[in-house]
């Protein structure tokens, strides 16, 4: 083996990046494993030179020599008997050029063609991260286009995290414009620390790169998005002493997860005695947690917001998908930082795992507080992300169906009282993704399976339940049942049933719901006072959320944890899809709710609570709060559907397809691109049909990755069927209730309406 130059081949001089379609895979496209090789016949490679080791008899042999030696990540062989040029260095028979990167990620080339008697390659080393809802693509991405901005970014004018799992949990959330995470290992330059990079678009067959310093994460359109978190179920709150209170300390307390194991920036590993010493020292690594500290792609924090610790004897390990290891030995506390859940961003954690199998614990300093408001329970730091969202007038975020306002503490509970619908806000003293400070987030419900840690909410539970809504004006005249029952079973519970006898159902259903609800919520209400006085941590241990009891709450409080809440959709409004892009983004879902599997309202399953046997009478408080509802909403609707102006004359409209102008400006905003959802398809290849009755079909379509029902209805050109058609989506939009399914969007598809609604499938 001879030594040769270490020369940087100019990037001037260079043909621009390999592209995934001059190679091939040893072991196949897209194999994860780390013995798989990308080779690319007639290329030669621009990098570093390190070596040129003789007689590699084959591309295989030149391959495995570049693979174990570390700095080495691409090569370039000679199989030519005459030698070959590899841009300005001769190779001799057999030779083989070991390369390191010249400064980017992405090998660039220098000659190419069929006058290039060399091939080039490079091993592949690092077992891609895996996570649901998306595919791993090794060895490839792309640059250049569908970059965009948001908050908390460590690169300039692009989204990047320090980690892949906070990338992907971002993405998770910015459901409509994030497609693929681009994972530099080693940075953009290809002699960094890790950075993931959010993009807007599909891999793009055209310009895909390979490379061995990335790889690409990218969304199923037919797979749901999940996410992990730590629920109120899943630790312990430990809260300030009297003292430490008093004294207006930094210590607000903690949040202790048991077999959890948190993502994050290390900043430092340290021995510590306990779990509460481990969070403690995290809260006073710098008093970072508090504050909005500035990443970028290299340094690392001088701050701590999340810690894991082992206690363990013989000490903890756990190996993560894509190889990643977590040791800790006994009593050994290592403390990271996430970007995501900083003050002004305002996630839960991000998680590497959690179950069983993880044997750390994990977990973060709660890092604000709030005054105690008569009529309300205050759980600190603790949150519900996007359940029980609901819109409200006024609010900051009305195009994701959240109803957000600013206001002091006591305005905000003023507010809460004042709505019919809210159970609970959470108070974010520093705002969420740039919207100020101090605002609330305000839940038609709060279901203890669903409470979560969130270091920087404060969660306020209702003490009282929200009064009925006021029965509605006489003056409007309400449809009558029939028709009542005919619009709630199209829309209300597309997906169970469709018809006048499922509507009957579900009023059934919703009566026996709510007052399980109510108990349910009684239930709460006699645990969820938190004690922050005593001494030892075991007497200043939060109590936490009674267990709802058995048979008395929804279905999906039963339901595993990480079924429950999905992730908030601020960060679709975050996620900029304005700046800087050469590729339009997808249609956005911002000016639509984010509809995820896990966000999906807790109904009980029809055939368990309305169609079995030995049901329980509901009682008769809750059927007329929803039928007064339902009136409410038909006089709504009787109004709005004459502000609708501009609609073409009878016996023009005769001749017209149903046309997005004459749709209520209100409905408008809901309008669904129909190349954004399609239809899923059983194995036998038909259309998987969900229910079908008189006016149409409900079937199982997909919206942005997330699962869906489409009622299809055949309004063609007749005005009377598309004014009926019109009337259901305006009141779907406008009908908000805890019982009834939610409303997603509308299309128009040729002489079809399209209701889109939330799933519930399993539910």
């Amino acid at each position: 083996m001879s030594e040769g130059s270490v020369d940087v081949v100019a990037q001037d001089t260079t043909l621009g990046p390999l592209l995934e379609s001059q190679v091939y895979y040893t072991q196949g496209k897209g194999d994860n494993s780390t013995d798989n090789t990308v080779i690319s016949p007639q290329v030669v490679l621009a990098g570093i030179e390190l070596s040129v080791a003789e007689a590699a008899q084959t591309v295989d042999a030149c391959a495995e020599l570049c693979r174990g030696e570390d700095p080495c990540t691409w090569f370039v062989w000679c199989p030519a008997q005459g030698g070959c040029d590899a841009g300005g260095v001769q190779l001799e028979f057999q030779d083989c050029q070991l390369l390191a990167p010249n400064g980017t990620a992405v090998p660039q080339v220098l000659a190419q063609g069929l006058q290039v008697a060399a091939t080039s390659g490079f091993p592949w080393r690092t077992e891609a991260r895996q996570f649901p809802g998306f595919t791993t693509v090794p060895a490839q991405g792309f640059e250049g286009m569908g970059d965009q901005t948001c908050p908390g970014s460590v690169l300039p004018g692009k989204c990047a995290f320090r980690t892949a799992v906070e990338a992907a949990m971002f993405c998770m959330t910015a459901a409509s414009q994030c497609r693929t995470i681009v994972v530099y290992p080693n940075g953009t330059d290809g002699a960094s620390d890790l950075v993931a990079v959010l993009k807007a678009v599909n891999l793009p067959p055209s310009t895909t790169t390979a490379s061995p310093l990335m790889y690409s994460i990218t969304r199923l359109d037919n797979l749901p998005i999940t996410a992990q978190y730590l629920y109120n179920s899943d630790g312990t709150t430990i809260l300030p002493t009297p003292e430490e209170a008093a004294a207006n300390s930094s210590w607000q307390g903690c949040f202790i997860g048991r077999n959890a194991a948190v993502d994050g920036i290390v900043v430092s590993t340290i021995a510590q005695p306990s779990a509460e010493a481990c969070c403690r020292a995290c809260r006073g690594w710098g008093l970072g947690s508090a504050s909005v500290v500035t990443v970028n792609a290299t340094s690392t924090p001088d701050s701590c917001n999340c810690w894991n610790y082992c206690e363990q004897p013989g000490g903890c390990r756990y190996q993560a998908s894509g190889g990643m290891v977590l040791q800790l030995e006994q009593y050994q506390c290592q403390l990271r930082f996430q970007t995501l859940i900083q003050p002004t961003l305002a996630y839960p954690a991000a998680l590497i795992a959690k179950g069983p199998a993880v044997p750390f614990s994990a977990g973060g300093p709660i890092v604000t507080s709030g005054p105690q408001l008569p009529g309300y329970t205050l759980l600190p730091g603790k949150g519900l992300f996007s359940f029980g969202r609901f819109n409200c007038s006024q609010s900051l975020r009305p195009e994701i169906q959240e109803c957000v306002l600013p206001g002091s503490p006591q305005q905000l509970a003023d507010i809460c009282d004042q709505e019919w619908e809210c159970e609970a806000f959470i108070l974010k003293q520093q705002g969420v993704s740039g919207l100020g400070s101090s605002l609330g987030i305000f839940k038609h419900d709060a279901n203890a399976s669903a409470i979560l840690w969130n270091p920087t909410g404060l969660l306020y539970l209702r003490d009282e339940q929200p009064a009925v809504p006021p029965s509605p004006s006489p003056s409007p005249p309400a449809p009558d049942s029939a028709a009542a029952a005919s619009s709630l079973s199209a829309g209300a519970i597309a997906g169970i049933a469709v018809g006048s006898a499922a509507a009957a159902a579900a009023l059934v259903g919703a009566a026996v719901w709510l007052a399980r609800r109510r108990r349910q919520r009684r239930l709460h209400q006699q645990g969820a006072k938190l004690n922050g006085s005593g001494g030892s941590s075991s007497e200043r241990v939060a109590d936490e959320e009674a267990a709802p009891a058995s048979g008395a709450a929804p279905a999906a409080a039963a339901a595993a944890p990480d079924a429950g809440p999905p992730p908030s959709a601020f960060a679709a409004a975050a996620f900029d899809t304005g700046g800087g892009s050469s590729s339009p983004a997808p249609q956005s879902l911002t000016s639509q709710p984010s509809v995820g599997v896990g966000e999906l309202p807790h109904l009980p399953s029809m055939s368990s609570t309305v169609l079995g046997a030995g049901m329980p009478h509901a009682p008769s408080l809750a059927l007329p709060e929803l039928q007064q509802l339902i009136q409410a909403q038909d006089a709504a609707v009787t109004s709005s559907s004459g502000d609708s102006g501009g609609a073409a004359s009878p016996s023009d409209a005769q001749q017209q397809l149903l046309a997005a102008a004459q749709l209520p400006q209100g409905l408008r905003d809901f309008l669904v691109d129909p190349d954004s959802f399609h239809y899923c398809r059983l194995p036998n290849g038909k259309l998987h049909e969900l229910g079908s009755g008189a006016s149409g079909k409900v079937y199982k379509a997909v919206l942005h990755g997330e699962f869906v029902a489409a009622k299809e209805i055949e309004i063609g050109t007749n005005p009377d069927l598309q004014q009926t058609f019109v009337r259901e989506a305006v009141r779907l939009h406008q009908l908000r209730h805890a019982t009834v399914v939610g409303f997603v969007g509308v299309a128009l598809v040729g002489t079809k309406g399209v209701l889109l609604q939330e799933l519930c499938e399993g539910r």
